[in-house]
């Protein structure tokens, strides 16, 4: 059973329930009455594909040339063949022979009286069979293309073909016996693929002869020849038309199909939409909504007051009144038949078919109240066992009531006593606390005073071994420049009396770097040395005794 058939049935079963009440029966013909003189529409759009037919004739026709190319099974022989030691032959054929006869330079051995001819290898010659003819090839390329287009039509014209689009759009007021309605429908829905549609489309006829070339297409590209042609390269277009294509009767109409698919132009199908539109609802269209309606207003009601429990325990109830009904009817009936029986009206046999039915609708019925006698039982025993344990319970408050009586005086005398013991200790303890804290800061404070003095004291210490250690390092680093500038003088006076030897290379970046340092040393040593010299300069020209005598000098 369908979907559709399903929701058909619901709806049926729906109506006819609405329809055995009168009050029922007349909201929905006045909602329908509504429905009927409003603007309340149903819409539906639907894509009417109408499909070409010269391409699919096209195709079939084709399709039988191709099939019996194929069944040709056209091949070449391929022949491979080697010289191949002695030792390893296994068949010898003509062919071996016939080339042993003109290489007699694989025979390097010469044979004894008694011994036969024995060459040091033979040659050998393999013929494979080679479908990959290239019209073989042409017939592969051909349904890969012929799959393809095919395809893409056959997939878009089943998505047109099953395509639905529909809207209704309901509104208006309703005042029936104290009651108002007022309701807005708005619905759209799209299926794709949809089966009906898809089952009952004009075009179905031929739908099914495209869907038959696609299967065709893929039987024939799953043959055994044509999955030996898939593993090499495929061919491009343009073909090559060599003399099979051209005057093979077959492979001539698989090449008319190719030329006609090349040069086909457009989609091969054309799209029309048609709209159908329902305003205002016919008397059955306004009578089915008015239904849909009633039972939305009652959704709303009975789950916005929270009555769904109530109208099902009230359906069950009728529906078991309903059984009972049937069951005392049934009775009835069966005595009327036994009376029937005993006056020899009616045969024995009837009687017991009556008989039967009776018993089948006991056991039925049974077979429903039986799980409901021992959910009974078992709801009494839970009774009894929770009246036992409140009986317990009560018995239980009432000594503790009276324990509590007993008490009562001792626990207030006992806790007047303990809270003058807590009153006391609390004042002892906030005393023996103060005393810590105060004890606690002169410690504190003792500490704080020795720390700062350790911090001195430290400081002071650190700013003599900070004066020692910057006079170490300024004496390391005079040491260091007087031993480069030494390094520097030595490797001068070697250079200016020509004692350099060979192995004195200094190009090298570590060497270098170290003859860059002695020569920064050299030139800080000679910059310094340099204005000592020039003070000692100025202080000799610049002594009175000096002075004197060149204005002596300059007078004569």
């Amino acid at each position: 059973m369908g979907q559709l058939d399903i929701y058909y049935r619901a709806l049926s079963e729906y109506r006819k329930q609405i329809n055995s009440n009168a009050e029922c029966r007349a909201f929905t013909k006045t909602v329908a009455d509504a429905l009927a003189c409003g603007a309340d529409s149903i819409v539906v759009k639907r894509p009417i594909c109408k499909i070409n037919e010269d391409w699919v004739d096209a195709i079939e026709e084709g399709l039988v040339h191709i099939e019996k190319a194929i069944k040709e099974d056209r091949q070449f022989i391929r022949s491979s063949g080697e010289v191949v030691p002695i030792e390893k032959v296994k068949n010898v054929s003509r062919d071996s022979v016939e080339h042993l006869a003109r290489h007699s330079n694989l025979i390097s051995r010469d044979p004894k009286e008694d011994e036969n001819l024995v060459p040091d290898g033979l040659y050998t010659l393999e013929r494979l069979n080679d479908y990959n003819v290239y019209e073989n090839r042409f017939l592969y390329m051909l349904l890969c293309y012929l799959r393809d287009f095919v395809t893409l039509r056959y997939t878009n014209i089943q998505k047109l073909a099953s395509q639905y689009d529909g809207a209704m759009k309901l509104s208006g007021s309703v005042l029936y016996a104290k009651r108002e309605i007022r309701y807005t429908v708005d619905l759209h829905e799209k299926r794709e693929d949809d089966r009906y549609l898809r089952e009952n489309n004009e075009s179905k006829d031929i739908i099914e002869r495209i869907s038959a070339i696609l299967n065709a297409i893929l039987s024939f590209l799953s043959t055994p020849l044509m999955e030996s042609v898939s593993k090499v390269a495929m061919i491009k277009p343009p073909i090559t038309k060599t003399n099979v294509l051209k005057m093979d009767k077959n492979f001539k109409g698989a090449v008319a199909l190719y030329d006609f698919l090349i040069s086909y132009e457009g989609d091969g199908y054309t799209v029309e939409e048609r709209e159908k539109k329902i305003s205002p609802l016919t008397n059955d269209v306004g009578a089915e909504s008015a239904e849909i309606i009633a039972v939305l207003a009652f959704i709303a009601y009975e789950h916005g007051l929270g009555i769904s429990e109530s109208l099902k325990r009230e359906y069950e109830l009728a529906e078991q009144r309903k059984k009972q009904a049937e069951l005392e009817s049934h009775r009835q009936q069966l005595e009327l038949v036994k009376k029937k029986v005993l006056r020899s009206e009616l045969s024995a046999d009837e009687y017991i078919l009556e008989l039967e039915k009776h018993v089948k609708m006991l056991e039925s019925e049974n077979s429903k109240i039986e799980p409901l006698y021992s959910k009974i039982d078992s709801l009494k025993k839970n009774e009894n066992d929770l009246k036992e344990t409140i009986g317990r319970l009560n018995e239980r408050i009432e000594e503790l009531d009276v324990q509590l009586a007993d008490t009562a005086e001792k626990r207030f005398a006992y806790v007047a006593g303990f809270k003058k013991d807590c009153d006391e200790k609390i004042a002892s303890l906030v005393e023996r606390h103060n005393e810590q804290i105060a004890a606690i800061n002169l410690q504190m404070s003792e500490q704080r005073d020795n720390y700062h003095r350790q911090i001195e004291h430290m400081e002071r210490i650190t700013d003599e071994k900070r004066a020692e250690y910057e006079e170490y390092i300024s004496g390391v680093r005079a040491l260091e420049e007087k031993n480069l500038l030494l390094e520097a003088r030595i490797k001068a006076i070697k250079a200016e009396h020509g004692e350099m030897s060979a192995g004195d290379d200094y190009s090298d970046r570590e060497s270098f770097s170290d003859l860059e340092r002695e020569y920064e040393a050299f030139v800080s040593f000679y910059e310094k040395q340099w204005g000592i010299t020039k003070r000692k300069i100025r202080k000799r020209i610049l002594s009175p005794k000096n002075i004197k005598r060149i204005n002596k000098a300059g007078k004569q």
